[in-house]
């Protein structure tokens, strides 16, 4: 598969856009929000990552090698946004 490297619906490009959508399917973005108080973005990003790489060709329509491409960080900076959105507006 040919992977565009471009932006996509708002996200860095297509694969980080397909992986947050895995990840709340999966109800990582809980898991996400539970650590943001114990880690630093950086250290959840590398988590994310690990997690994402050893998974990828069970749950995902790209592989190991396009893991890199997946911006792991704007991902917890979208999940910690909303987080705050929820609490603003409960």
């Amino acid at each position: 598969m040919i992977i565009n490297n471009t932006k996509y619906n708002g996200w860095t490009n297509w694969t980080t856009w397909n992986c947050m959508l895995w990840l709340n399917e999966k109800g990582m973005d809980a898991w996400i929000i539970e650590n943001l108080d114990q880690y630093d973005v950086e250290y959840l990003a590398g988590m994310l990552h690990s997690t994402v790489f050893n998974t990828a060709t069970d749950y995902f329509d790209f592989d190991q090698a396009d893991v890199h491409l997946i911006n792991f960080v704007e991902i917890i900076e979208a999940v910690k946004e909303d987080k705050k959105m929820e609490a603003q507006y409960a």
